[in-house]
């Protein structure tokens, strides 16, 4: 299943055991949509590097973000975690991955059962639920699940405002 990030980042990631591979971007248009339709499985390992770099680049130091014992101790979790803001950028990244850079993200719903920690791979599977027309824009709601190899961690969900052939 492909994932990741940029090529150089993935390298040092895990790019061999998750198989990633960039791809050139799609150009999805609104016609092209069923409601029903499946997106593409993404998957992005959680590793110690991830999280201490997704703390650094948002200036997010909060301890349980890239520190393992305060984690285990204080957070009572298994071990680092993401933040929310990391979050709500993958669900972002899953949506617009999928429909190419035409497309605007009008909403984000981040719906965080557990937390996902270093050492788990998120897995975020998604599927067209509404395709509608509001103020003048063509959409699509995106309801998308995330879990690891341990079972489900997030119910979260977007909504998608995307090209038409006709404008």
């Amino acid at each position: 299943m492909p994932g990741g990030w940029h090529n150089a980042t993935e390298e040092t990631l895990d790019a061999e055991r998750t198989g990633y591979q960039p791809k050139p971007p799609s150009e999805l248009y609104w016609e092209d949509v069923k409601e029903g339709d499946e997106l593409p499985t993404l998957v992005m390992p959680i590793n110690v590097t991830r999280c201490v770099m997704m703390a650094s680049a948002s200036r997010d130091f909060a301890p349980q973000h890239h520190h393992s014992e305060y984690a285990r101790t204080r957070s009572k979790t298994k071990d680092m975690f993401l933040g929310t803001h990391f979050n709500a950028g993958m669900m972002s990244r899953f949506m617009t991955d999928w429909a190419g850079p035409l497309s605007t993200v009008r909403r984000i719903r981040l719906g965080l059962r557990r937390s996902i920690c270093a050492g788990e791979d998120m897995i975020i599977n998604g599927r067209v639920s509404r395709k509608f027309e509001k103020d003048g824009e063509h959409r699509v709601d995106i309801d998308i699940d995330v879990s690891t190899q341990n079972g489900p961690a997030y119910d979260c969900g977007g909504t998608l405002a995307l090209p038409t052939r006709n404008s």
